[in-house]
């Protein structure tokens, strides 16, 4: 029970802090904002798009994300990956969707990869914080045993550090699809 009461739920949803669809933008600067950072931290699923240069499509898992500033994120892939390894390398083109279980808002960071790294000591640790904040949902919420879902933790990480050049609220439901631009400053 008291694994229940330690889970962080949103305060409020991507929409509520000053995002509102709008036509594509050539660049969001500014795009990462509090809010988009409460999401990531919270222990979302992440799903990770690449293709490769004869355009087949890879989708993996991402095993965290970590606003760097307000147009990079850094996201933790698993090490064993050769294909999302390798078409990040090559094609630099990189979708990380990511949808918060208990809330179902989601949203999707668009935009070319700038590095693709052996992850440090502090990358493993973070990485491993994300998912301790991910099983907690899932077990308050889906109910699965912690035992099961630590058994989907990769032995290593690399990091993909992107630059995030187009935004998508991505939830269920009529604005699904919309572009999320920079807040007014």
């Amino acid at each position: 029970m008291a694994a229940k009461n330690s889970v962080a739920m949103p305060k409020e949803p991507l929409t509520g802090a000053g995002y509102t669809p709008g036509p594509p933008c050539v660049m969001c600067f500014g795009m990462i904002d509090d809010a988009v950072r409460d999401h990531l931290e919270a222990g979302v699923a992440i799903i990770v798009g690449t293709a490769s240069p004869n355009g087949r499509p890879h989708a993996s898992r991402g095993y965290g994300a970590v606003a760097i500033d307000d147009r990079h994120l850094r996201v933790f892939l698993d090490a064993s990956d050769a294909a999302a390894i390798e078409n990040a390398r090559t094609t630099r083109r990189v979708a990380v969707t990511t949808g918060d279980n208990h809330t179902f808002q989601s949203l999707q960071c668009k935009g070319t990869v700038e590095s693709v790294a052996e992850a440090t000591p502090d990358d493993h640790a973070a990485a491993l914080a994300h998912m301790e904040r991910f099983w907690d949902r899932v077990t308050f919420e889906d109910n699965v045993s912690r035992d099961v879902l630590a058994r989907f933790t990769p032995v290593a990480y690399v990091t993909c550090t992107m630059h995030v050049e187009a935004m998508f609220d991505q939830t269920p439901g009529p604005r699904a699809g919309g572009v999320l631009e920079a807040p007014s400053r």
